[in-house]
């Protein structure tokens, strides 16, 4: 499990990912882009170039990782014995340092197959996953980055998407902001009432704590 995200402030990629298995723990890594990391490449492994902290050790899967440019932090994800939980991160390149906020639970049981994206137009970071402890569809929540010395993010309620007659279960779904149109773009297979894998498109309108998902 692992995902990337470019830092366009500090310019930079971060990482998350597992470290062992599903079991360990959850790492993120900053890289700097630079030309001095040589003319083969331009990320160095060198530590002079990266920065490795570790958000959770409770045992993880699932991780997701997004970049907020207004705030200028990323936001971790990551799936923990059911819940899912965030973590707002922040480079700090004075000091070649993470700086790390404090643990949030976004949704508290029968998280599954969690995405996320950052809506550019209202400085908002939308995150979401798969209830499975409920209808099994698929439920997002509208986070809202706090820079500072905080390092905090706050969620608006939840908001799940329109039910499709005789599906059962959402899957391996992804999400992305539209910022022509100012849209979220949910992309999710259903199961259920022949629709066996198929894959389906939801648009959603993000307000100030909620999405409001299309009929």
């Amino acid at each position: 499990f692992y995902d990337i995200c470019y830092d366009e402030a500090n310019e930079g990629i971060w990482a998350i990912y597992t470290v062992g298995n599903a079991s360990d723990r959850v790492d993120v890594t900053f890289y700097l882009i630079t030309d001095a990391a040589g003319p083969t490449t331009w990320i160095s492994p060198s530590n002079t170039y990266k920065i490795e902290v570790t958000v959770t050790s409770q045992g993880a899967e699932d991780v997701r990782i997004s970049y907020d440019p207004d705030t200028q932090r990323a936001v971790a994800v990551w799936y923990e014995s059911g819940a899912l939980k965030a973590k707002v991160l922040q480079y700090n390149s004075g000091s070649h340092t993470i700086s790390q906020g404090s643990e949030v639970t976004i949704m508290s049981s029968g998280a599954l197959a969690p995405t996320m994206c950052y809506d550019t137009t209202n400085n908002k970071m939308i995150v979401g996953a798969v209830n499975t402890s409920s209808t099994s569809r698929f439920e997002t929540r509208v986070g809202t980055v706090t820079g500072g010395s905080t390092n905090s993010i706050s969620f608006g309620g939840i908001s799940t998407t329109a039910n499709v007659t005789g599906v059962t279960e959402h899957r391996n779904t992804t999400l992305l902001y539209d910022p022509d149109n100012d849209k979220i773009i949910l992309y999710a297979k259903l199961d259920g009432n022949g629709f066996s894998n198929a894959g389906a498109i939801c648009v959603g309108t993000v307000g100030s704590s909620a999405v409001t998902w299309n009929s």
